[in-house]
């Protein structure tokens, strides 16, 4: 039995990504990924579908999400424990709302694990091929290296200080905020920008592409019981981040449309080092490529993180297999659910693009939010007080937040409905086939 606790302390351990995190290394992560997503992985294409409305689509996408950010902040104040949105909603909606939960951000993570991979393997092409001319390298293909490497890298649970990922991250935006004042300071091109035909559902079809970008939350709840004062700091970092995610991809995708025909960032590979080279020439195209291979790759595995931690978190109460849990002795890291969401990031990449991936991660983002504005509504009404961050003007912002998910819907494509869709309806039998049993089984003590 003290061999088993043992374990158990090294397992929480091991799947811990920091200690005592700050407001600001904690506002570095939700950055981290939105920056990734919203600028290195889907600038080109989202301009190629909005046009000019393209920072607008920035400031709108984090505009709509705010009431769910909202109610992320206030459950995140006053829940312990790792697991992300599935550990926010559990308490109040256990059973079948914490499942669906759960279910649709693994989903919908995965996909955002994805579209990392491509977007680290876009810039890693781009600079083999410059630097191999006479080769052509097919970007989907490579990022089974990179998967590789990221699940090789969660095997051993090789870690970022906290240091060096705020720095990271504070660098990446110094560098796309001084292109961004150098392009304004500079003379444009002259240049024929060809935009798409401008239509009132433009904006619409570009927030439905850039809600990928805010799975930020995500990763700033999860790691909520590493942050010091977390019923402080775990809403002051979800808002900030939101904040930051829009205003920065307003402002860059502004100047990165000035400076390069939108036809050019659609078809190009890797958007920001096509803007930074038409702005400051190849040494800033190297640079910027560099970056884009690196930063999507640390991304990536604070995505895949994230998931274990909550995979590792479901299967301890009973709302996944608990063998995916287990942890070996000589790994000490939860070896199968890595392994299992190395090949669901890989099978998502090599079979999809960017935009319909960052469709499917959209649409369990505004079903993962459903329910936690949900939870935050039911939590405070079994409560009767609010908890150290108080929502304001509730319930009506958390209701506000479940009509404009819903309405955001049609912001995304047929497939993509009919796809997240079956995912949920698959949930909904696994739960009452297994989950329900499983869990009698786990709160009793028994096996299963």
């Amino acid at each position: 039995m003290s061999g088993n606790s043992d374990q158990e302390r090294r397992t929480r351990a091991d799947i811990q990504w920091f200690r005592g995190l700050g407001a600001y290394p904690a506002v570095a992560l939700g950055v981290e990924v939105s920056t990734a997503v919203g600028l290195f992985a889907l600038l080109g294409p989202l301009i190629g579908l909005a046009g000019a409305s393209t920072p607008n689509v920035f400031l709108l996408t984090a505009l709509a999400l705010s009431p769910t950010v909202l109610a992320y902040a206030e459950l995140s104040a006053r829940t312990p424990g790792p697991g992300g949105s599935y550990r926010l909603v559990a308490p109040t909606l256990p059973g079948l709302g914490a499942l669906l939960a759960g279910w649709s951000s693994l989903l919908g993570q995965a996909s955002v694990g994805a579209i990392l991979a491509l977007a680290s393997a876009t810039h890693l092409v781009a600079a083999l091929e410059a630097i191999f001319p006479a080769f052509t390298f097919p970007p989907r293909l490579m990022t089974v290296p990179i998967v590789l490497l990221i699940t090789v890298v969660n095997f051993r649970g090789v870690r970022l200080s906290r240091r060096m990922q705020s720095y990271l991250v504070t660098g990446v935006v110094a560098l796309l905020l001084m292109l961004t004042a150098i392009s304004g300071v500079q003379k444009l091109p002259d240049l024929e920008v060809v935009s798409p035909v401008q239509t009132a559902d433009n904006w619409l079809v570009g927030v439905g592409v850039l809600l990928a970008c805010l799975w930020s939350v995500e990763a700033i709840a999860g790691i909520r019981e590493e942050i010091r004062q977390p019923h402080f700091n775990a809403p002051r970092a979800l808002l900030l981040a939101t904040v930051i995610a829009g205003l920065l991809g307003a402002v860059a995708s502004l100047s990165a449309s000035q400076w390069v025909r939108t036809a050019d960032l659609l078809a190009a590979t890797a958007a920001i080092p096509e803007w930074a080279g038409a702005v400051g020439g190849p040494w800033a195209w190297w640079v910027t490529t560099v970056v884009g291979v690196l930063f999507s790759g640390i991304a990536l595995n604070r995505v895949a993180v994230t998931v274990v931690r909550q995979v590792h978190a479901q299967g301890q109460e009973g709302y996944l297999p608990p063998w995916l849990t287990r942890i070996p002795a000589r790994q000490q890291t939860p070896v199968i659910a890595v392994s299992l969401l190395g090949a669901g990031m890989l099978g998502l990449a090599l079979w999809g693009d960017a935009v319909a991936l960052a469709r499917l991660s959209g649409l369990c983002l505004l079903m993962t939010g459903s329910v936690v504005n949900l939870a935050a509504i039911l939590g405070r009404h079994a409560t009767h007080k609010p908890g150290p961050f108080a929502l304001p003007l509730h319930p009506f912002i958390p209701v506000s937040g479940i009509v404009t998910n819903l309405v955001l819907l049609f912001a995304l494509s047929p497939p993509s409905l009919i796809r997240g869709g079956s995912w949920m309806l698959t949930g909904v039998g696994f739960y009452a086939l297994y989950v329900r049993r499983l869990r009698i089984a786990v709160q009793e003590g028994s096996s299963f």
